[in-house]
């Protein structure tokens, strides 16, 4: 192994693995450091019958109950929802949706259109060439046409099947004239090289067992080592190197316990909007993070909170098979409208069924069986045509919902981080209005015994906002090309720098931006060095 590389990345998630892949092919000299082991497609909890079994355990979306070698606890005692994150190749990537919808424009200029939060120091204009060389090589699947992204279209794939419920609730959407569209899927629909299209037999976000998936490993990672790339798994960074206001490289410790030092030109955080500040708290030695004068690093975090309705739709037979999170979407109610009580919106994001175990659970907890022969009817008549809507409301920043850093330490001396995250009135509003209206959707499609909850507490998977880019090295920590106000040849690229949240899915956006920084970093990296 080298000690001196061009680039040093930290994570081999969203960002880390696109920023790794285009330094890599452009033939610069990038290491890669995971936290985390590398995880077999036939290791997933797809391939095994009792998927819901490791599903929450050793693959559980929460690392305080998953608790595998790689993870670090998180603090949500003060936090109304819990946070979601997986430390391995291709990080979060294993276990998301694939749902891959674009941001809309108007996301990006939050304070001119409605008079809240910030706007973005980058356009939308400004990310759709990132936006489509993603979604090429990512064969991303979809149907053209959809009013909400006129221009997203001529390079799309065939849209995966949205089945027999997907057919009853667009009729509903027609019904009630409102927008819907088949969902936006980083998900092949044909073979291509050693990975299989989809074949429907599982959800995705328990990882796919035939890599039709496209998380970060499979695609981008896998690619970039076949360009040179250096990757480091089951090693922890715990420091970034400055000399004299430089980034000159990290502190690492590996998984037998040595610590050792890699140097580099410039070094690349990309470890979520939670794991990159323990590095940079970590770094500081002062009781603050690294590269903080604007003191807004742990701020602003924002997270997608949600709302949950269901319901069943009496003879429809498809609803526990296919891309779970990655099916139908609606932008009906995206942008502000005043006469709604609150600034901002939502999207509705269809959902399959979940598995029978987690069922059987439900129907006991909402008391509608009485012993084990109802429950066993219960799930036969409810497995195949039970469908959620969740309700993705758009976070704005506010300075309490934040993350600091506790003076608990972790076996990787690093410390334990804690959320403060709690809902605005503003948000409130919106989440109760959004959940009316699901329920009217489904009504109107023929659902019977709906329910709704929310927020979500399990389902803080959308990490945004604590290292926020701007303009102003007052208010933001990294400037538009992610590159730290202070600390020269530091950047960050992951969901951390983001200025506000959209109301959609952030996957498509975080590695959209991970590439616009990556571009930059190439193109001033020729005229340094």
């Amino acid at each position: 192994m080298e000690d001196f590389y061009d680039i040093i990345v930290v994570g081999s998630g969203a960002s880390g693995a696109v920023v790794s892949h285009y330094l890599s092919e452009k033939g610069l000299r990038v290491c890669c450091i995971e936290k985390g082991e590398e995880i077999k497609t036939n290791k997933m909890p797809s391939n095994f019958f009792n998927w819901e079994f490791h599903k929450r355990r050793e693959f559980s979306f929460n690392p305080n109950i998953r608790s595998n070698d790689s993870d670090y606890s998180i603090d949500c005692d003060e936090s109304i929802i819990d946070i979601a994150n997986f430390n391995g190749v291709g990080g979060s990537t294993a276990l998301f949706s694939a749902h891959y919808p674009r941001f809309h424009p108007s996301d990006f200029k939050v304070k001119s259109n409605d008079n809240v939060a910030y706007d973005w120091p980058l356009s939308y204009e400004d990310l759709v060439p990132h936006y489509v060389e993603n979604e090429k090589y990512l064969n991303v699947s979809g149907l053209p046409g959809d009013p909400c992204y006129p221009d997203f279209m001529e390079h799309l794939k065939n849209s995966i099947d949205i089945g027999e419920c997907g057919d009853r609730i667009v009729k509903a959407f027609k019904e009630l004239n409102w927008h819907y569209w088949p969902s936006y899927s980083a998900i092949l629909n044909f073979d291509k090289d050693d990975r299989k299209g989809c074949t429907n037999i599982g959800l995705c976000n328990t990882g796919c067992p035939t890599g039709s998936k496209s998380s970060a490993d499979v695609t981008f990672i896998s690619d970039a080592i076949k360009y040179g790339l250096v990757l480091l798994k089951n090693t922890t960074v715990t420091e970034v190197v400055t000399k004299n206001g430089v980034c000159v490289g990290v502190l690492c410790i590996d998984k037998s316990g040595k610590k050792f030092k890699l140097n580099s030109k410039k070094v690349v955080l990309a470890s979520n909007a939670i794991g990159s500040l323990r590095i940079l708290w970590n770094s500081s030695k002062k009781n603050d993070f690294l590269a903080n004068k604007s003191n807004q690093i742990g701020k602003n975090f924002m997270i997608h909170p949600l709302g949950y309705v269901e319901g069943y739709l009496p003879g429809c037979k498809d609803a526990n098979i296919g891309p779970q999170g990655s099916w139908l979407a609606s932008h009906e109610f995206y942008d502000t409208d005043k006469n709604r009580g609150f600034i901002r919106g939502f999207s509705m994001h269809f959902l399959k069924n979940i598995g029978p175990s987690e069922l059987c659970f439900n129907s006991i907890l909402r008391k509608k069986v009485k012993d084990s022969h109802d429950i066993l009817s219960y799930v036969k008549d409810r497995i195949s045509n039970t469908i959620g809507i969740a309700i993705i409301c758009e976070d704005l920043p506010i300075s309490s919902n934040r993350i600091e850093m506790t003076n608990r330490i972790d076996k990787d001396s690093l410390p334990i981080p804690k959320v403060f995250y709690s809902l605005d009135a503003n948000t409130k509003k919106m989440m109760s209005f959004g959940m009316s209206k699901a329920k009217l959707l489904l009504k109107q499609s023929g659902a019977k015994d709906i329910f709704g909850s929310g927020p979500v507490r399990f389902a803080g998977w959308h990490l945004t906002g604590t290292t926020r880019m701007g303009d102003n090295p007052s208010d933001s920590v990294v400037n538009k090309f992610g590159e730290s106000h202070d600390i020269k040849n530091l950047f960050i690229a992951d969901g951390g720098i983001f200025t506000t949240s959209s109301g959609v899915n952030p996957a498509s956006t975080i590695q959209a931006v991970a590439r616009h920084i990556a571009e930059n970093i190439y193109v001033n990296f020729k005229k340094t060095f």
